[in-house]
């Protein structure tokens, strides 16, 4: 089934297994089916820095930083700022 929220499901699924190249591939397509979840960010962040994609990885750390659901009030907050500093070294 083509539907967007399934396919978050998989990729956390293939992202735990530590399928990552299949993981960012079903992330991709549940943002491209309009999937809301901005962690999707935060998760593709973690698949990049994994797959040594620094570049792609601070991308995906800032727009989760960008997002609505990322305030300082967010437990990630934190660690996702340390990311990022961490990258643009």
């Amino acid at each position: 089934e083509n539907d967007p929220h399934i396919h978050k499901l998989l990729a956390v699924e293939l992202m735990q297994a530590g399928y990552l190249p299949d993981a960012v591939r079903e992330f991709r397509l549940a943002q491209d089916g309009g999937e809301p979840d901005d962690f999707i960010y935060y998760y593709l962040g973690l698949l990049f820095d994994r797959l040594n994609l620094q570049d792609q990885a601070k991308q995906e750390f800032e727009n989760f930083l960008l997002s609505t659901t990322c305030t300082r009030d967010e437990p990630k907050w934190a660690e996702v700022k340390e990311r990022v500093s961490r990258l643009k070294l």
